[in-house]
């Protein structure tokens, strides 16, 4: 099966070559996640192997990014309020 996954920001920072995406993402709007995924037969404490076969960008968005969050600029929000 195919699972299609959001980048972490939820898609906030896009393809257009402008700093304030990175500057302003909404660091509370941030860790989105696929899921769950159901495995039928599955029942709470079974151990599963999981095999990703491939990995890869949608045809039309293939680009990445990363960034550093200095905490002048909200970076450190997870880790700051959530012990």
């Amino acid at each position: 099966f195919i699972i299609e996954c959001y980048d972490w920001t939820g898609g906030q920072i896009k393809n257009d070559d402008n700093a304030e995406d990175i500057r302003d993402v909404d660091l509370t709007q941030v860790h989105f996640l696929s899921g769950p995924v159901a495995v039928e037969g599955a029942q709470p404490g079974d151990l599963l192997e999981v095999d990703i076969l491939d990995i890869g960008t949608f045809a039309d968005q293939q680009w990445g990014f990363n960034g550093f969050f200095a905490k002048t600029n909200g970076g450190g929000f997870l880790t700051d309020h959530f012990p």
